[in-house]
Formats: structure tokens, C-alpha cells, sequence
């Protein structure tokens, strides 16, 4: 199981994840710290051959409709403070993935659904909040989830290298960079596709997010803001 909390540099999900569970499980800190309210919460099944997904949170269900492969669900309005995130297989019982969750009150996050090096299905989040950019630029955070994919993925504008070379489980922060102007992706350093500079309009911010068809190949998907 693991928890859903909110910030990242540019590091692994698996690693970090795992030490926030040490230290939550080492401090004892009193359940009652985290204010019940309400947060949202962006789905995002990043699975690839999954089943459609239902969303619960404890055993009410959330979604209104399965969330297959590639898709993005629109923001759920949920309770906040401690629950628990759950995937079942669309329309059945059959739980996929069960996650502790310490949502804060007022907050949106972005939690995608996808598996690890294992073959264990995750569910991990993000806050999804960020301040917009300026008219003529755009924010957007790169998710590498392509779990069979050898090598690194590099993102580039022109000559400005965007991002390091992102491995399986690498997020980065919101990054800026010119909007309606192509990104370039590679692979291990190999041109290999390229964004249209069209998917990304001034004034907005974005996720994108990588899964792999095989060894040397992936595809990009992009979550559009709201």
C-alpha cells in the first residue's frame, strides 16, 4: 500500500515513497493531524492492457463511470484526511489496488494507476495545484511510467534541454517552457518523436506523463488542465 502526498523533484516514485512510509511509520504521528474536509482527486489509468478501473474511496464509490487505459477521469470531489484509495476491476468486486491516503483539505491531485518493475499494480498521487506562467509560456511535469522501456527519456525545446534524462518512476517539478513551440523527445539519447507545440496554449499548465510498447519504444499522453 501506499500513501498519496504531495511534492516532488526529480526523483523515483518507488524510493520516495517508501521513505515517507518509514518516517510516518516511525514518528507515530496522531491520525487527527490531517483536517477532514474536502480535496480532489484527477484518475489517471496508466495501465496498459488493464481492465477499466471503478474508484472508491473506503467502499463508496467514486467514479460514475470505469476508467480504462490511457484515460483521465475529471476531478472527483472526495473527503480529505485519512482514507483509503481503492481500484476494482469496472463493475466487479475485484480489488486491484488498495492505498492509504492522507489527503490535505482544499487540495487537488493528480494519481495515476500503473504497474512497477514487479508487476505489482500502484496507485500514486500528486498535488495538482501550480501557479499560472505568463501569456506566452506554458508549465508542464513529465511522469516516466514506461515501466519495459531501456533507457532514459530527454525532453528538449530547440536547444534548451528541458529535462534530464528521466528513468522508469521519475517525476519532475511544473518546468516552464515556450508555449505552442514543439517539444522533442529521445531516447537514450536517439531522436525519436516529436509533441506539437499546439498541445500546449500560454497561460496553462499540464501533465504529461510516458509508458513504454516495448523495449525501444513509447508513447506520450498528455492531461490537460481544468
Amino acid at each position: 500500500m501506499k500513501r498519496i502526498f504531495n511534492h516532488f523533484s526529480v526523483k523515483t516514485l518507488i524510493t520516495v515513497i517508501t521513505v515517507v512510509i518509514l518516517l510516518n511509520a516511525c514518528k507515530r504521528k496522531d491520525p487527527y493531524e490531517f483536517e477532514e474536509g474536502e480535496a480532489k482527486i484527477k484518475i489517471v489509468n496508466a495501465l496498459r492492457g488493464s481492465a477499466p478501473q471503478d474508484f472508491y474511496q473506503n467502499n463508496q464509490l467514486i467514479s460514475d463511470q470505469a476508467i480504462s487505459y490511457g484515460q483521465a477521469s475529471p476531478y472527483f470531489t472526495i473527503k480529505s484526511g485519512l482514507s483509503q484509495l481503492i481500484m476494482r476491476n469496472g463493475g466487479t468486486s475485484t480489488i486491484t489496488i488498495a492505498s492509504d491516503a492522507a489527503l490535505q483539505n482544499d487540495l487537488s491531485y493528480l494519481a495515476f494507476y500503473y504497474s512497477d518493475h514487479n508487476g505489482e499494480t500502484r496507485l500514486t498521487g500528486f498535488s495538482g495545484q501550480s501557479t499560472a506562467p505568463d501569456s506566452d509560456k506554458a508549465k508542464v511535469r513529465f511522469i516516466h511510467l514506461g515501466v519495459q522501456l531501456g533507457g532514459g527519456i530527454n525532453v528538449q525545446q530547440g536547444s534548451n534541454n528541458v529535462t534530464p534524462s528521466l528513468s522508469f518512476g521519475a517525476v519532475t517539478d511544473f518546468l516552464t517552457i515556450q508555449a505552442n513551440t514543439d517539444l522533442q523527445l529521445s531516447l537514450a539519447g536517439v531522436p525519436f518523436s516529436t509533441i506539437s507545440g499546439s498541445s500546449f496554449q500560454g497561460g496553462k499548465v499540464y501533465t504529461v506523463w510516458f509508458d513504454a510498447t516495448s523495449t525501444t519504444s513509447f508513447d506520450y499522453h498528455i492531461v490537460n488542465p481544468e
